[in-house]
């Protein structure tokens, strides 16, 4: 196996043979070293302005697979740093900061875990929509979607669910469309998301997005049911 990422700690496991008999290299998200160096990436741009943003966030081993890939497609290709790996689940909540855990929490308690299944991965067009993994629109996932709007913006009406995308980002920026279809080919080769593969929806996290990548910033988290 290749090295981690230095945002990344590796182990042996000896418990995880490869098919070679050999162990199996796992690596663990550093998330506090992970926002510190954040700052310090050269390609954090794309001024952005979406208020709070609320998340659905994979369970750890997954969310921890893809943000590897998030790191190693973004050393390969340059793009914008960011993390953690995540489903949008509606943008702009237009709550206060400081009711966001409060909600989060409330939301948590009521909302199970729940399954998304991968469609494929594919190149988009826009800045945060770069080169993502597409999610099938499930009837669970749409549910969780619905109660999320309910809980951060039950004066927002009926949601947009024709135009609702949902996805996984794996890189922001303003790739060309061919440098954009070398990020599709590299992630299909690594599997970084195979059609069909499952994920584990663990938790809701609930993001100010102002500005730079970098300085985006969590104001909540909550495990679901």
């Amino acid at each position: 196996a290749g090295s981690c990422p230095p945002v990344w700690t590796a182990r042996m496991a000896e418990s995880a043979p490869i098919a070679d008999g050999g162990p199996r290299q796992l690596c663990t998200w550093d998330e506090a070293e992970a926002a510190a160096r954040l700052h310090d990436h050269p390609a954090n741009h794309g001024e952005f302005d979406g208020g709070l943003s609320v998340w659905f966030v994979p369970a750890k081993e997954q969310r921890d697979a893809l943000n590897r890939a998030i790191v190693e497609l973004r050393e390969a290709h340059g793009g914008a740093a960011f993390w953690p790996a995540h489903c949008t689940a509606f943008s702009p909540a237009r709550v206060p900061a400081a009711e966001a855990a409060a909600l989060a929490s409330h939301l948590a308690a009521t909302l199970p875990a729940f399954d998304v299944t991968v469609e494929r991965v594919e190149a988009g067009s826009m800045f945060h929509q770069d080169v993502y993994v597409l999610l099938r629109r499930t009837d669970a996932l749409m549910a969780a979607r619905a109660a999320a709007r309910e809980a951060f913006a039950p004066e927002a009406g009926p949601s947009e669910d024709e135009a609702f995308k949902p996805h996984i980002s794996i890189v922001y920026g303003g790739h060309t469309d061919e440098q954009r279809g070398a990020i599709v080919d590299d992630a299909r080769t690594c599997g970084v998301a195979t059609p069909g593969q499952v994920l584990r929806i663990a938790a809701i996290e609930v993001w100010r997005c102002h500005g730079p990548t970098a300085d985006w910033e969590r104001v909540a988290s909550a495990d679901l049911a």
